[in-house]
């Protein structure tokens, strides 16, 4: 029996494949990461749960003056 490739996305085991990391971080781009990371920590404190960075920041192709900051925030309860 053939293995069929996994989805575009997925890993082998079907979960999320992870596209970047924060190794791959522009430079340019950090120091706007970490205030975005403070800022986020600020606001939500006890309630944050985790977040998220996506997009071309963390995949290492972000470009100066075109890319914007791609970031999810998950709460452990919901916003008021």
């Amino acid at each position: 029996m053939a293995e069929t490739a996994p989805s575009k996305g997925l890993d082998a085991q079907g979960c999320i494949a992870r596209e970047g990391s924060l190794g791959r971080i522009p430079h340019a781009f950090r120091p706007v990461v970490a205030a975005a990371r403070d800022r986020v920590l600020d606001l939500f404190g006890s309630r944050l749960h985790s977040a998220y960075l996506y997009g071309s920041i963390p995949r290492g192709t972000a470009r100066v003056g075109r890319s914007d900051l791609d970031l999810l925030v998950a709460l452990n309860e919901e916003p008021a």
